[in-house]
């Protein structure tokens, strides 16, 4: 269950056809302690990123950026609860709307249990430097899947804002200059 979760949490392909590599068996080998070791050695890296996020950061600054974390770099990260609680709400929104459920794929990717709608959602936060306010990936990876849908959308979350956009694929395509064949 701790390598699904590891999974579900990526939204690259090749994360999971590794970890599916792990559990093909080669030899007589018991998974359990080395599932274990991986899973303990992923969390002391993301808890060791925290507590150096929050060594770095003084009470005063805490009040005034409550769902971010700044890295020694300087980058500024958002809290992953916070963006994955507002992914759920746009996701939750967009399905009503639709009149489907959707499952989780990975982090960003849903689809129904036809397989025939399908979504990507990403977050951003607000930025207040430079000329956008708002900042989104769109992977290629993303494309093919909503391109294997029939009814699909890029589903743009704000952090700050209380809704969501979804462009359906067609015109997302359109704006981008991306066109699949359907031959």
């Amino acid at each position: 269950m701790k390598l699904v979760h590891l999974k579900e949490n990526s939204d690259d392909p090749e994360t999971g056809r590794k970890i599916r590599s792990l559990l093909t068996p080669m030899e007589f080998t018991r998974l359990d302690s080395l599932v274990d070791v991986m899973f303990a050695t992923v969390t002391d890296v993301e808890a060791g990123i925290i507590e150096t996020v929050v060594d770095k950061i003084d009470d005063t600054t805490t009040n005034s950026i409550k769902d971010t974390f700044v890295t020694p770099s300087g980058w500024e990260f958002t809290d992953t609860a916070m963006l994955d609680a507002k992914r759920a709400k746009a996701i939750e929104a967009l399905a009503k709307v639709i009149g489907t459920k959707f499952i989780k794929k990975s982090r960003a990717l849903y689809w129904d249990a036809s397989h025939e709608s399908r979504l990507a959602c990403s977050v951003s936060k607000r930025y207040t430097k430079g000329a956008y306010p708002y900042w989104y990936a769109y992977h290629p990876q993303w494309d093919q899947f909503l391109s294997e849908g029939k009814k699909s959308f890029f589903v743009l979350g704000c952090m700050d804002l209380p809704h969501a956009f979804a462009i359906p694929l067609d015109i997302l395509q359109e704006l981008v200059g991306v066109k699949h064949d359907d031959n």
